[in-house]
C-alpha cells in the first residue's frame, strides 16, 4: 500500500513548482498573476512604436483609466517630458501622408485628430496646442506649394497614361479628387499627361 502512494506521487513532485515548493518545506501555491500596466507604462509603450496625437492617445487610454484625472494627468506629463507631442505628430502624419494624399485630405486627417490651422487663434488654446496648430498651418502652406507635382508624380505611378475615353477620364478624375487634391489641380494633371516634365505656373 505504501509503495503504491509513493509510486502515485512521484509524477506529482516531478513538477518544477512541487520541486521549489519542497525546497522550501511548503505547500506549493497558485502561479503569480503578472502586474497590471500602469497608465503611464501603456502610453510610452505606445509611444514607442509611432508618434500620437493627444487625442489619439487619450482614446486609446480611456478604457485602461481609472478616472478623467488620472488619465489628464498622465497625458499633461506626457507632453510637459516631450513624451507626446502633437507638433511632432503633425510633422510625422504630414511626411507619412504626401505621397498619397492632396492638402485637402491631410487637413482633414489633422481635424479629426484635434490638430488643425485654427487652432492658434482659438480663446484657451494652451502653447503646445498653439504650437501645433502653427505646425499644421506651415506644413499644409507647404504641401499646397507642391499639389501639382504630387498629384502628377501620384498619377503617373498609378495610370501614367490619358484616358482613352469619358469612362477613363472619370476613373482617373475620382482617384485623385477621393485621394484629397483640388478640382483644378485634377484637370492640370490630366492635361499634362506623361509627356510633362518641369512644372508651369499655367
Amino acid at each position: 500500500m505504501v509503495c503504491r502512494v509513493v509510486r502515485k506521487s512521484l509524477p506529482e513532485l516531478a513538477r518544477p513548482e512541487h520541486a521549489a515548493a519542497s525546497e522550501l518545506g511548503r505547500a506549493p501555491g497558485p502561479a503569480r498573476k503578472p502586474r497590471p500596466v500602469s497608465l503611464k507604462a501603456a502610453a510610452l509603450r505606445l509611444l514607442s512604436r509611432r508618434e500620437y496625437s493627444r487625442y489619439e492617445l487619450e482614446q486609446r487610454l480611456k478604457p485602461k483609466a481609472e478616472s478623467v484625472q488620472q488619465l489628464q494627468q498622465v497625458l499633461d506629463e506626457l507632453a510637459q517630458r516631450k513624451f507626446q507631442s502633437d507638433e511632432r505628430f503633425t510633422e510625422s502624419l504630414v511626411h507619412r501622408r504626401a505621397a498619397q494624399f492632396g492638402a485637402r485630405r491631410i487637413e482633414y486627417e489633422l481635424e479629426q485628430h484635434r490638430v488643425a490651422r485654427s487652432g492658434a487663434s482659438k480663446a484657451g488654446a494652451t502653447a503646445a496646442s498653439a504650437a501645433a496648430s502653427e505646425a499644421a498651418a506651415s506644413a499644409l502652406t507647404a504641401l499646397a506649394g507642391t499639389e501639382r507635382e504630387r498629384a502628377l508624380a501620384l498619377w503617373r505611378r498609378r495610370f501614367n497614361a490619358p484616358p482613352a475615353d469619358l469612362n477613363e477620364k472619370a476613373k482617373q478624375y475620382r482617384f485623385l479628387a477621393q485621394r484629397g487634391f483640388e478640382s483644378d489641380t485634377i484637370r492640370w494633371v490630366l492635361k499634362q499627361g506623361p509627356d510633362h516634365e518641369p512644372l508651369s505656373d499655367d
